[in-house]
């Protein structure tokens, strides 16, 4: 804004970007390469940015990189192995978000390499200054909707969570991280945050100090936390919308950003004026 003299608010990634495998590595390698970033290139031509991952290629001779794989010998598929890098970069924080190192894991994707049931995408997840706006969410008008297989479509996020809250139809908000190959294309908007403080206490008024006060929005996805100082207070940057604040302690979880024990729960609604800190009531 102070450069440009206009507000560059909103930013959307291209599924078509995202390296899903070693067999479906995507167009990630053209920005890299624009960037100038340390590419290498396979014999038959796949440019690899090995800043953000590498290709292996799996043979029945054992597994080679894919730019030393013997002449002779016929890879079977391919595998994708990701450095740290790459979980920090815009495509896969805005698109997938939840990175392997929140479920235990040190490589892959939740949701598309493992856990294919038991991980959803979330969109800017523990981000603290950016929402998700827009993706396809898939629909069904039926509540049954196994007996109405063929009735699914893909409607806007925003009816998508209009339809949840007043209990029309089936909305998969969020779908599973494998089903966005085809079809996500997110886009998340930059807010400078509405600013939340506040103190817990315990039902005698004394102050809790070590908590955790972890911020969901109001499609569940967890954006950051902070723990309340000695005497019981936090703060907090919001992003718009119906948001939750859990208050936990215990075990720190990080693919939750809070704590194992329920302390308490409650809902703050943040317009987009205050998100964009244009109100401050």
């Amino acid at each position: 804004m102070a450069e440009t003299g206009t507000n560059i608010a909103y930013i959307q990634v291209d599924h078509s970007l995202f390296p899903f495998s070693g067999n479906n590595p995507g167009i990630f390698y053209a920005p890299s390469y624009l960037t100038e970033t340390p590419t290498i290139s396979t014999p038959t031509g796949e440019v690899i940015p090995t800043n953000y991952y590498n290709i292996q290629a799996v043979t029945a001779n054992g597994t080679f990189n894919a730019t030393s794989l013997p002449p002779n010998i016929q890879p079977l598929g391919y595998n994708i192995v990701y450095t740290p890098a790459f979980y920090n970069t815009s495509i896969y924080r805005f698109m997938i978000g939840l990175p392997p190192s929140a479920v235990g894991k040190s490589n892959g994707i939740p949701g598309v390499t493992f856990g294919q049931t038991t991980y959803a995408m979330q969109p800017a997840y523990n981000m603290s200054h950016f929402e998700i706006m827009y993706e396809s969410i898939p629909f069904n008008p039926y509540k049954n909707y196994t007996a109405h297989p063929t009735a699914w479509r893909l409607i806007p996020l925003q009816q998508a969570y209009q339809y949840q809250k007043e209990k029309i139809g089936t909305s998969i908000i969020f779908p599973p991280s494998y089903q966005v190959t085809s079809s996500a294309d997110p886009i998340v908007q930059y807010f400078p945050g509405a600013k939340l403080y506040g103190q817990i206490t315990t039902q005698s008024g004394l102050p809790v100090s070590g908590a955790y006060v972890t911020l969901f929005d109001q499609y569940g996805i967890p954006h950051g936390y902070t723990k309340t100082n000695v005497n019981g207070f936090y703060n907090l940057s919001a992003v718009p919308g119906n948001d939750t604040l859990f208050v936990t302690s215990g075990t720190f979880l990080h693919q939750y950003l809070s704590g194992s024990n329920t302390i308490k729960i409650f809902t703050v609604n943040v317009s987009r004026s205050q998100a964009e800190r244009t109100d401050t009531s």
